[in-house]
């Protein structure tokens, strides 16, 4: 519920070049796409927003998907329910479960795949496996368009690299061909704390040995971890991965964790090796 008193403006432009130039005119607007993160977040007993709202949910250009050879586009006001509709068969098995398991049903019906990524002070369940999945984002603006790898769309501090006046457009998924994809995700995101972790995992297999493997941990405040060095270990090694290579792969996340500027509890420490140990063994399974 919102107070008279402070009601915002509120605007619905219906195609992305009125929103873009509405954009422009109020840089310090609120973009609202589906809300779910804005209003778990509110403390006071009324709704509170900014002056000013631009709401992004009737810009057509914003609800499409689209769907190539090589990749799949999604708009960034597609919410998760209709990203998941896309189909198991279609979407990367690993980005299908953990969608999976954002929030409720009816969290999913309003929470948009762009607001997912876009939150500022943490990244989000989608983050870390899109980024292994090298999904790029478009980003727009009055005059403009960019795209970038969505692991450029924060610096090493969380610090959201957008310029002013630029949006969240389109998010393009490459289809590859990954043997192996899992995901989990431990404690609640709504909850977020020592007890919480999710864990990506995608490896290529050939002929009994790994092409490329990836590996990446969320749940982790405004970062995400990820270690290129056990990437490299791993990669060329044959299936299934013997004791002394699996051994090395779980001391040296246990270095990594120790040594990198985040803070990781004991709790998740042991968690994040076991998921690697367990990940490590479903490669024998393919």
């Amino acid at each position: 519920m919102i107070e008279k008193s402070k009601s915002p403006h509120t605007y619905s432009p219906e195609n992305l070049g009125d929103l873009l130039s509405l954009y422009k005119s109020m840089p310090d607007a609120l973009v609202y796409g589906g809300g779910t993160y804005i209003l778990k977040n509110q403390k006071r007993e009324f709704l509170s927003l900014p002056e000013n709202v631009i709401y992004l949910k009737r810009v057509e250009e914003l609800n499409r998907i689209s769907r190539t050879e090589r990749f799949l586009e999604i708009g960034s006001s597609i919410s998760i329910n209709r990203v998941l509709s896309i189909g198991k068969h279609i979407l990367p098995a690993a980005l299908y479960n953990c969608l999976l398991g954002v929030g409720t049903p009816g969290i999913r019906n309003l929470a948009t795949l762009g607001g997912n990524i876009c939150v500022r002070d943490r990244r989000m369940d989608t983050f870390p496996l899109l980024h292994l999945l090298d999904a790029r984002v478009e980003l727009r603006k009055a005059g403009g368009s960019r795209w970038i790898q969505i692991n450029r769309l924060f610096d090493s501090e969380g610090k959201a690299s957008l310029q002013p006046g630029e949006i969240l457009t389109r998010i393009r998924i490459p289809f590859d061909e990954w043997n192996v994809q899992v995901y989990h995700k431990l404690g609640s995101r709504a909850r977020e704390g020592e007890t919480t972790l999710s864990f990506c995992g995608l490896a290529k297999t050939q002929k009994g040995v790994i092409n490329d493997i990836r590996i990446a941990y969320g749940c982790l405040g405004k970062q995400i971890l990820r270690n290129r060095e056990i990437e490299a270990e791993l990669s060329g090694l044959k299936v299934p991965i013997n004791i002394k290579d699996t051994a090395s792969a779980m001391e040296l996340l246990k270095e990594n964790m120790d040594k990198i500027g985040i803070a990781i509890s004991n709790f998740q420490k042991k968690r994040a090796v076991s998921f690697l140990r367990l990940f490590l063994l479903r490669l024998a399974e393919v």
